[in-house]
């Protein structure tokens, strides 16, 4: 809504938030409007916000003991709007959460997420060591495949979704060797075996590898005797 100056007061603003100590949402339910609202009315008539003891500076946890950046420590706050506690960085001073921030902002809707976002790709993440994750909804038939982020491997969702079927854990979908770890194409570049089969397959193939490697060293060591039989050669004939 435009801003209206019969419609604020700072005197009411500030006995609403620092006399009352309501927070934005409920002063903005009592003059049924949006809280971007009431914080652009504070802003303009300069309504500082509340300082927010942060409690004993002197209290503070590590990042790896409240499972948060290692090697970080944090401190204890209380959001000013909603008041949820949560861990932030030492000497930061958010005095909001991040949804309450975004509801000020313009508000928060569902739709933002997934395939309703702007930034959205697809769906398809890039994991460690090479392979590709797949995000999918609850209502997916092959959700039941999905670890609790909502993704699945890639190359287990096209081999599943060839096959007409969820795969058990023990399944493993295995890729061919001389293929990418992202090049997912079925049967072409995957297989699917068991997991002893998977052992059996790697086991050779890291044979075939040390085998291929020590060819290679062979290549190499008969190339410098040929080179140096040849140099002893050329040295015995300038000798006579």
């Amino acid at each position: 809504m435009p801003f209206r100056r019969d419609f604020w007061n700072k005197v009411e603003l500030e006995q609403l938030y620092h006399g009352e100590h309501k927070t934005l949402s409920d002063i903005a339910q009592l003059k049924q409007c949006s809280e971007a609202a009431v914080f652009r009315a504070m802003q303009r008539f300069e309504v500082n916000t509340r300082q927010h003891s942060l409690g004993d500076p002197l209290i503070t946890k590590r990042g790896e003991d409240i499972g948060k950046r290692k090697g970080q420590l944090y401190i204890l706050t209380t959001c000013l709007d909603c008041g949820r506690q949560r861990w932030i960085i030492k000497y930061s001073k958010p005095e909001r959460c991040k949804s309450c921030w975004l509801k000020i902002l313009g508000g928060w809707s569902e739709q933002k997420f997934g395939e309703h976002n702007p930034s959205w790709k697809g769906g398809t993440v890039r994991l460690s060591g090479g392979y590709n994750g797949m995000l999918l909804q609850p209502d997916d038939f092959f959700f039941p495949m999905a670890q609790s982020s909502g993704y699945v491997l890639e190359h287990r969702l096209v081999v599943a979704k060839a096959l007409g079927r969820c795969l058990q854990s023990w399944e493993i979908v295995h890729h061919k060797k001389g293929f990418a770890k992202n090049d997912n194409r079925y049967p072409e570049t995957l297989q699917l075996v068991t997991d002893d089969r998977h052992k059996q397959i790697t086991i050779l193939e890291s044979k075939i590898d040390r085998l291929l490697e020590g060819q290679r060293e062979l290549k190499q060591e008969i190339r410098l005797l040929r080179l140096e039989n040849k140099l002893l050669s050329e040295a015995e004939l300038r000798s006579k």
